[in-house]
């Protein structure tokens, strides 16, 4: 494992993230102060619709550049062709796509009963190109391994300017929807402008001989079919309580969402650098470091995943005082936790499968997860609200991880997830989803939680020995570079 690429890299992930978790608690706090809890819920659920259609729309384009140059020896030229190309297939898909959600907004804010909704289906479609684009730059970056710049511009500029602009709306105006609208329009534009500075687009490459040829055509739309199932199962939960609960419950469970997010921190401050690597291994086939790399990624990011259980166990009430009206937000919160444990806990199954440039495993194990995740929630959200949300995405997400585990097995051999990993996923669900339920007392909680952390620290404690000592010699060395 090079843990100086790993610290250098990490470390500005994990800043990322947490500028990404604060400003987004940021927003949340400004959008629900400036539109109020109804308005705020309406514009949460499109704010969904858009970003999974942004990602669908660069899916097919960036999934070909990430795959193409991460394989690519340093100082090979057609790196910029598979970018161009890529650029103009994002844009040119993006604005059908936004022509589209535009033209239809009345109809979709009149299916989901909520007129409210008619005017933020229309306006957000306008900025889904410059999401798109963002992500197809952005993979371009990371290809080359580039990690620093690429969360940069994917992640941190984006959503510290947002946070910013709507702080100057919320001071300088009172009710303007479009003032909203502009804050996040530049919020994109500014973080594209930087990534194209940096390194343009080689235009002429589009008057050339395209590099593209069939199994990059059906790789991409593999990757595309994937992401059209994939990504929308990731707001799931959303989705369904925008269709069938009022828009405060929406706006409750978007609050309790991003903290659970913070869960992710460990896993998402490694992925950037680990996905492109895992295709390096593929390619020389070195199993060992592959299996090895994966298996220290997966492990700290859970060890740290499981410490923030006991931080929201414990502060989660507190936190939630911050946002008023959000009290009773905190059920929510101990679901969702559970939810994004199984996410860590299982390491980085689908990315594996994506660089190994087998697209679909993936979709043959998302497509019937996602019908048990709709099917669960169309029943459970009337009933149990937001809570009936949370158990239908665990159930999805749940099903998604455990077939790509076995999957992977079956054709590589590769165990991703230990069985006494499982057992342990299963055992911490138990417990969050009985203290969401009010089964058990906040006492019982820390109890349960601290006893699981420390089985798990103690079973994995090579690892963090070996992480230890790495980190020790690690930092003089990035300090020096």
């Amino acid at each position: 494992m090079d843990i100086t690429k790993y610290f250098k890299s990490g470390s500005v992930a994990l800043l990322s993230k947490v500028l990404m978790t604060l400003s987004s608690l940021a927003i949340i706090w400004l959008a629900t102060a400036y539109l109020g809890k109804e308005d705020f819920g309406n514009f949460i659920y499109v704010y969904s619709w858009v970003s999974i259609l942004a990602a669908i729309a660069s899916t097919p384009f960036a999934s070909i550049v990430l795959y193409r140059i991460s394989r690519m020896e340093d100082g090979e030229s057609a790196g910029e062709s598979y970018a161009s190309y890529g650029t103009l297939g994002t844009v040119i898909f993006a604005l059908m796509i936004s022509v589209a959600m535009a033209s239809t907004s009345g109809f979709w804010s009149g299916w989901i009963e909520k007129p409210g909704a008619e005017y933020w289906f229309f306006a957000m479609a306008l900025l889904l190109p410059l999401d798109a684009l963002r992500l197809t730059l952005a993979s371009w970056q990371q290809a080359q391994q580039k990690t620093v710049f690429m969360m940069l511009c994917r992640d941190i500029l984006p959503f510290t300017l947002r946070a910013v602009f709507l702080f100057f709306v919320w001071v300088f105006t009172a009710g303007n929807f479009a003032a909203v609208i502009l804050a996040y329009g530049l919020s994109l534009v500014i973080p594209l402008l930087v990534l194209y500075g940096s390194q343009p687009l080689q235009l002429k490459t589009l008057i050339q001989k395209s590099p593209l040829n069939r199994w990059d055509i059906f790789y991409s739309l593999k990757s595309l079919a994937i992401q059209i199932i994939h990504r929308p199962s990731q707001n799931i939960d959303i989705l369904l309580l925008g269709a069938l609960a009022p828009a405060e419950i929406v706006a409750e469970y978007a609050l309790a969402s991003r903290l659970a997010g913070l869960l992710m921190m460990g896993k998402d401050a490694l992925m950037p650098l680990l996905n492109p690597r895992m295709g390096k291994f593929m390619k020389s086939g070195d199993k060992a470091a592959l299996e090895s790399e994966y298996s220290h990624a997966r492990n700290i990011s859970l060890g740290l995943a499981l410490l923030g259980c006991l931080f929201f166990a414990f502060a989660g009430p507190y936190v939630l005082r911050l946002f008023e009206g959000y009290q009773s937000s905190f059920p929510l919160l101990m679901a969702l936790c559970a939810v994004m444990l199984i996410r860590v806990g299982t390491g980085a199954n689908g990315e594996y499968i994506i660089m190994r440039g087998n697209a679909g495993w993936s979709l043959s194990a998302t497509i019937p997860s996602v019908i048990i995740g709709a099917l669960t929630g169309w029943w459970l959200v009337p009933l149990l609200g937001g809570l009936g949300a949370a158990i239908a995405l665990f159930a999805m997400v749940l099903s998604i991880n455990v077939l790509l585990c076995i999957v992977i097995w079956r054709q590589d051999g590769f165990i991703v997830c230990p069985q006494y990993l499982l057992a342990l996923l299963a055992l911490t669900s138990a417990i969050l989803f009985a203290a969401s339920f009010g089964s058990i007392n906040s006492v019982w909680l820390m109890v349960s939680l601290v006893l699981v952390t420390a089985f798990f620290v103690l079973a994995t404690r090579k690892d963090w020995m070996t992480l230890t000592q790495l980190i020790k010699a690690a930092i003089p060395n990035a300090k020096s570079s």
